[in-house]
This record gives C-alpha cells, sequence and structure tokens, in this order.
C-alpha cells in the first residue's frame, strides 16, 4: 500500500499534466539567446525592467508564473529579462525611447522588432500580445515597425491611413490614431466612403476626439455617404460614448468622464435644463460606482434618482393641465406649458409609457447602486423609495427584484421574500442572457436561507 502511494504521489509531481509552468527566462548573454532562438526555431520575448521597480516585482510574482502564460511563451518564446546592470540595457533603453518600466518587445532573432507594450498588466494582457506577436512574425512589416514609424510620421496623413488600415487587420484600437487623422488631413479625405467605413469598424471612437466632433457636425453627409438612417447613425455615437465611458472608468479620468457628459448632451438635439441635468447625474452615479468612491456615489445618486422623481411629476403636471385645457377648448401657449423636456409640447400617450419605463428603470438602477455599494440606513431607506416608485411606472420583474433587494438589505426578510416571489411570478421563463426566471429563483432561495445575494 505504502508503495502504490508513493507511486502516485511521483505520477503527480514529474507528470507534465500537474506540472506548474512558470516563465523561464535565459541567464545568458543577448547574442546566445539570439542563437538559440534561431536555433529552436523561436521568436524572443524581452522583458526590460528597472531599477526598485514594484510593478515589475508584481509582474514577476504574478503573472510569470501563471500556467497558462508560462506554456504559451515558453513555447514560442526564448524568454530574456533584461535588468539595469545588463549590458544590454542602456542600449534598449535608447533604441526603443523607453520611459517606464517594465517594457516588453517581442523580436525575431534577426532583432526585427514584431511588437512592443509598456501596458501588460493582466495574464490576458500578455497572452494578447504574444499571440499577436507570433502571428506578427512572417510579416514583412510587423507592426511594431509600424509603431516605430507612427512617432516620427504622425503628421502624415497618407501614412496614418496605411497605419489605421494595418492596426485594423489586427483588431487593434485606433481611436487615437483616427483623431490625429481627422486633425490632419482635409475634410474630404475624411468624408471619403472607405475612410469612413474603416474608421467606424471596431465602434471605437474618442467622445472627446477630432474625429467623433467632426461626424457629429457633418452627419448628414456622414449618413449620405455611408447609406445610414438616423438610428443607425445614432447607434454609432451611442457606441462611441459607451466606449469613451468605460475608458473613463477604467482610468478613473474625471476630465474625460466630463468630455463623455458633453458628447452625450451634443448628440441630443433637443433637451431642456433638467433633462440635461438627469444625464450629467445619471453618468456621474455610474462612474462613481464603477470606480467604487461610496461617498461620491451617495452624493450623485442622491441628486439623480431625485431629479428624475421631481421631472416625472412635472410633467404629470404639465400632462394634467393640458387635459384640462383641452376638456375646456381653451386655446393655450403650449410653448410656455412645456419648457421642460424632451417629451416637448406634443408628447403623446405612447411616448408617455416610454418615458415611464425608462425612467423607472433608471430608479431601478440608482437603487441597485445603494444596495451593491453602500449601507448606510438614511440611503437604504432613499432606494427603497425609489425602487418603490419604479414598480410604480412600470411593473417588470426587475423592478420588484432590486425592491426585494433593498427590503432585505434593511432586515425586512419576510418583506423581500413577498417582492422576489412577486419578481419570480412576473419573470420571463427566458431572455437573451439565459433564464430569468431561473436567476430570481436562484436569489429567492438564498434569500430564504437568510445567504448575502449581492
Amino acid at each position: 500500500m505504502r508503495y502504490f502511494i508513493l507511486i502516485v504521489g511521483l505520477f503527480f509531481v514529474f507528470s507534465p499534466m500537474y506540472a506548474q509552468q512558470d516563465v523561464l527566462f535565459e541567464q545568458s548573454s543577448w547574442e546566445q539567446v539570439l542563437q538559440k532562438a534561431k536555433k529552436e526555431n523561436k521568436l524572443v520575448f524581452i522583458d526590460v525592467s528597472g531599477t526598485n521597480c514594484s510593478a515589475c516585482e508584481q509582474i514577476l510574482a504574478t503573472i510569470y508564473t501563471n500556467d497558462d502564460v508560462g506554456k504559451l511563451y515558453n513555447s514560442n518564446f526564448i524568454n530574456y529579462r533584461i535588468l539595469p546592470q545588463n549590458d544590454k540595457h542602456a542600449f534598449l533603453v535608447s533604441r526603443y525611447n523607453i520611459k517606464s518600466f517594465p517594457a516588453y518587445f517581442y523580436i525575431r532573432p534577426d532583432e526585427a522588432l514584431l511588437y512592443s507594450s509598456d501596458h501588460n498588466s493582466t495574464t490576458d494582457d500578455f497572452i494578447a500580445n504574444a499571440d499577436l506577436a507570433i502571428k506578427e512574425r512572417n510579416a514583412e512589416k510587423p507592426i511594431g515597425q509600424w509603431d516605430l514609424e507612427y512617432k516620427v510620421k504622425k503628421p502624415e496623413g497618407k501614412f496614418l491611413y496605411a497605419y489605421i488600415e494595418k492596426r485594423t487587420s489586427l483588431a487593434l484600437n485606433n481611436a487615437d490614431i483616427i483623431d490625429q487623422y481627422a486633425s490632419v488631413v482635409p475634410d474630404g479625405d475624411v468624408l471619403k466612403k472607405n475612410a469612413l467605413s474603416l474608421f467606424l469598424k471596431n465602434e471605437q471612437i474618442n467622445a472627446n476626439g477630432a474625429f467623433f466632433r467632426f461626424i457629429l457636425d457633418k452627419q448628414e453627409k456622414v449618413k449620405n455617404i455611408l447609406h445610414l438612417n438616423n438610428a443607425q447613425f445614432q447607434q454609432i455615437l451611442s457606441n462611441s460614448i459607451d466606449y469613451s465611458f468605460d475608458k473613463a472608468c477604467k482610468a478613473k479620468s474625471e476630465a474625460l468622464l466630463n468630455d463623455v457628459i458633453e458628447g452625450q448632451l451634443a448628440c441630443m438635439k433637443t433637451i431642456g435644463h433638467k433633462e440635461s441635468e438627469i444625464i450629467r447625474n445619471e453618468y456621474r452615479t455610474k462612474f462613481y460606482y464603477a470606480t467604487k468612491q461610496p461617498v461620491l456615489l451617495s452624493n450623485y445618486v442622491t441628486l439623480y434618482a431625485n431629479t428624475i422623481i421631481n421631472q416625472k411629476e412635472e410633467i404629470k403636471k404639465q400632462e394634467g393641465e393640458k387635459q384640462r385645457d383641452k376638456k375646456d377648448n381653451r386655446t393655450v401657449n403650449k410653448k410656455a406649458l412645456f419648457p421642460l423636456s424632451f417629451t416637448m409640447h406634443m408628447m403623446q400617450k405612447d411616448e408617455l409609457e416610454q418615458l415611464d419605463v425608462a425612467y423607472s428603470f433608471k430608479l431601478r438602477d440608482a437603487a441597485q447602486y445603494v444596495v451593491e455599494m453602500l449601507s448606510n440606513k438614511t440611503m437604504l431607506n432613499n432606494a427603497l423609495t425609489w425602487s418603490k416608485k419604479a414598480i410604480e411606472l412600470f411593473d417588470y420583474f426587475s423592478n420588484y427584484e432590486t425592491h426585494a433587494y433593498v427590503l432585505y438589505k434593511l432586515g425586512k426578510r419576510s418583506e423581500a421574500i413577498a417582492c422576489m416571489e412577486k419578481a419570480y411570478a412576473v419573470a420571463p421563463s427566458a431572455d437573451e442572457s439565459g433564464s430569468a426566471k431561473e436567476q430570481v429563483e436562484a436569489k429567492l432561495i438564498k434569500m430564504k436561507r437568510g445567504e448575502r445575494i449581492w
């Protein structure tokens, strides 16, 4: 029996199936690394590290010990870390104008640059960049060479266009380069059908950039050239706003957030002060939620929800006045009666119903942000008011679901369970993301057990 256990133990120790693969770095000279890569028909991965670089040590301890990264890099690359004391360190820093550490380079054995990056921070980054370098292995002009040329050829429209084509073929982000192109070439070049189609292909446009402002100003021409209807063009603008908002959240940039908000407002042809205020507070609420800033979230989510409720009450009041005026057959100054909103003075019943749905979801989301991030009882009671109002505006399962969450976090378990059972009763059996009913049921079970559900 002891021999059997020993054999099994040795199997797990030595079997490749169970062995952890760290990234293996060569300890030899630069010339030997290149020779080995050529002999083994591999590429070369170079990690250029700095002195007292905490990020370098973190990558060494976390990313290079990842099994997927290790297998990919050991199979396809000769890996080499160049530390400050290495003779090649100063040469590479100067050659590639390295400003921060660590920096990463993927080259062929003939030292042709395939790709470089100074933004690798996750395993996904390392895997994606390695895959890209492998893809560019036999390219006549690899993307790494294009990147180097870009630093000196930014003002050249012809180069920029070809550079964008190359990067698009590799599914790389072109937002900043497209803005550069739009700022240096005549309007007619940007308005060419091939150019517009190319620039819009990856749906990555900076909402604070030159190209976004250009297509917004020239929207009728853009729609005609690309044969877009209003809805399709608005979707392009909306995608740009979403992309830039995500970018602002990842960078925790309030400056970019402000640009996103102004971009969103610029996309809306007619908007009153209250709608503008709702949009500003909505984006700030989502931003502080996404960047996990509870104090600022608390401030803005309250402004956001209260503005929606006040606006809804104002519209209700105005609609009441409108109906009374119709009944009395009085002539009214409609523009004076409806000064506020995109609902305007000609809003029909179906439009009001659509607005109720939109407002209900906004209030639901506001309550959801609170229940997920805040524990202050005053804020939870506010969220309870908002989620209740959301249900009044639109009888939908997710509104009941959020209301149940708030009740549950407030310690009102029996009421929460009853509300979640209502959500389960009205939930659709299936939706685009799977079974909504099953998801609600799973949360209901947890709630009955007294488990955490957010």
